[in-house]
């Protein structure tokens, strides 16, 4: 097998699988071999970056789906036939959301103004 080649592998089993041991089973790599291959520096780069880029397309998608999850539990918070308890943990989820939402606005306009600063400096 090509260098390349199984590093490619181990490299999409790890992006796969939550654990090196289930990586390992699923390509029939030896965990020490996946392990030794975590502490080459550039195989350790490119498995951060492809950890990065398939974060980065999870949120696009997640934030492409906001607007209608916010509209289903607004939905359930306003329908009089569902169960208060129901209600009350929709509104509960709008509260909470909204909270963190405003927070982290909050601190990233901080740290955007932050680094402003320093960069005039």
């Amino acid at each position: 097998m090509a260098k390349n080649n199984k590093e490619d592998i181990i490299l999409n089993a790890l992006l796969a699988y939550p654990t090196i041991k289930q990586a390992s089973e699923a390509t029939g790599v030896a965990e020490p071999t996946i392990y030794l291959k975590l502490r080459d520096s550039k195989f350790k780069q490119r498995y951060n970056e492809a950890k990065t880029q398939m974060l980065n397309n999870t949120v696009m998608f997640l934030q492409g789906k906001l607007q209608e999850a916010t509209a289903t539990i607004v939905d359930i918070m306003s329908d009089n036939e569902n169960a208060p308890q129901v209600r009350i943990n929709a509104a509960r989820s709008v509260f909470d959301y909204c909270i963190k939402l405003t927070e982290q606005t909050e601190i990233l306009t901080r740290i955007e103004v932050l680094e402003a600063s320093q960069n005039n400096n």
